[in-house]
């Protein structure tokens, strides 16, 4: 952890349940707006059986509600207002902001044809 930012906590996922939100990034990529992929991660095996349950509804409400990531080479689902701010020309990148190489440039480009 030499490079994490405070706050941070360390959990032995051997015994407790763990459940961690990372949420997306706002940025720019070639100088247009854009935001970094979120995700929601559960380390539940042989834990609490409540545990598994939550993690389990969370996940029905976000495949319910949610629209498919439109970046068809992503994986995931999108929010109702990032869903809304990628249909009004915003880029959706994975959890990382990608170098500018060829093909980035082609793969982002077919989000929004010009």
């Amino acid at each position: 952890m030499a490079n994490a930012q405070p706050p941070y906590y360390r959990i032995d996922e051997q015994t407790e349940p763990v459940f961690e939100l990372s949420l997306s990034g706002i940025t720019t990529w070639e100088g247009r707006p854009a935001l970094t992929q979120g995700r929601i991660y559960a380390v539940f095996q042989d834990k609490q059986r409540e545990f598994e349950k939550l993690y389990e509804r969370v996940v029905r409400y976000i495949r319910r509600h949610w629209r498919k990531n439109p970046a068809s080479w992503m994986e995931g689902y999108v929010g109702p207002a990032a869903s809304d701010w990628f249909d009004q020309g915003g880029f959706l990148l994975p959890n990382y902001i990608p170098p500018v190489r060829k093909e980035w440039i082609e793969r982002l480009a077919e989000q929004h044809p010009q």
